[in-house]
């Protein structure tokens, strides 16, 4: 028996959270989980357009944890002791960011992106990362003031993004001095 698509039940308006309890779908709520989805299928666009296994595999990692960080902040009240989302998150964000800026040189300036394609699309999710914190922390404004790990995470995440643009570039420029000689 084939599976009905969709439940109709959002068809006023509104949508459910983890636990019990329906929300506006204008609610803030909804803006930072759609932001998060938005930013997880960029990050998707990124891995198929780029060939590094080890870049891959880390964005499916943050692509993981983006989704249990939509878990953790659309967990109604009654649900809210319930943890998707841990500091483990944060502390591997920030292993991996020391692991990838060792060997990479800043800039002196602004990036403009277009060096690839490729870098060009995770400078895309990168500000749309900076979007999702906005969107957070606006959340965060009223609600769980005890779980300053996520705010961190969001902050820290940008930074990642911001590495992986410059590993890209690096990557771009390293193929054109090859196609030249």
């Amino acid at each position: 028996m084939k599976a009905k698509l969709y439940t109709g039940l959002g068809d006023g308006g509104k949508t459910g959270v983890i636990g019990s309890g329906r929300y506006s779908k204008a609610h803030r709520l909804f803006e930072a989980l759609g932001s998060i989805e938005e930013l997880s299928a960029l990050l998707g666009i990124v891995k198929a357009s780029i060939s590094p296994a080890a870049e891959k595999e880390l964005l499916t990692s943050v692509q993981r944890s983006l989704y249990r960080l939509m878990a953790q902040l659309s967990a109604s009240q009654s649900r809210s002791s319930v943890v998707y989302f841990t500091m483990d998150e944060l502390t591997l964000l920030e292993t991996d960011i020391e692991n990838l800026s060792k060997d990479i040189e800043m800039p002196g300036g602004f990036i403009i992106p277009g060096d690839s394609i490729p870098s060009a699309q995770m400078d895309l999710a990168r500000a749309v990362s900076r979007r999702v914190e906005r969107r957070v922390v606006e959340l965060f404004a009223k609600n769980r003031p005890d779980q300053a790990h996520i705010l961190a995470y969001v902050n820290r995440l940008s930074t990642l993004l911001f590495i992986l643009e410059l590993r890209l570039i690096q990557q771009s420029e390293s193929q054109r001095i090859t196609m030249a000689k």
